[in-house]
């Protein structure tokens, strides 16, 4: 017997949109609904960083966040650190940064009204990606100061 994996309509299309472009990943369906894809990479600046991609049950959002770049922020380069993250989210409006306890995240959000575009999501976290490699030496430089 085989299981047939129920995705959303944007997963699907963006799956369809990947695997045209020889990228197969594992899209995974969550109890709410909801089909996540899960992209982790290493960046020519060292980072590693966990990408997750949510498409709603309702078709009508993607929420991208990159995770894991940063962690373990010393308590005494927090007020620095919140600094820096209030610069990068004046200086870039699509994609904002976000601290939690001792690491830092980035997440970006996108609107669809049956009018979804996998090349929307592509950039999206293409954008992330070289957002997060510009910045990290200099985020990295406060931690290690």
């Amino acid at each position: 017997m085989k299981v047939i994996q129920l995705l959303t309509r944007n997963a699907q299309e963006f799956r369809s949109f990947l695997q045209s472009r020889n990228i197969n990943l594992e899209f995974m369906e969550e109890s709410d609904g909801s089909t996540t894809l899960q992209i982790r990479e290493t960046l020519k600046s060292g980072a590693r960083i966990r990408i997750l991609v949510v498409f709603n049950k309702n078709n009508s959002l993607v929420s991208i966040y990159g995770g894991d770049f940063i962690t373990g922020i010393n308590p005494g380069k927090k007020d620095y650190m919140y600094q820096a993250v209030n610069e990068l989210n004046s200086k870039y409006t699509y994609l904002k940064f976000v601290m939690g306890n001792d690491s830092l995240m980035a997440q970006s959000f996108a609107l669809f009204d049956n009018n979804f575009k996998s090349e929307v999501v592509m950039d999206m976290i293409l954008a992330m990606l070289d957002i997060i490699e510009e910045e990290y030496p200099r985020l990295m430089r406060i931690i290690w100061s």
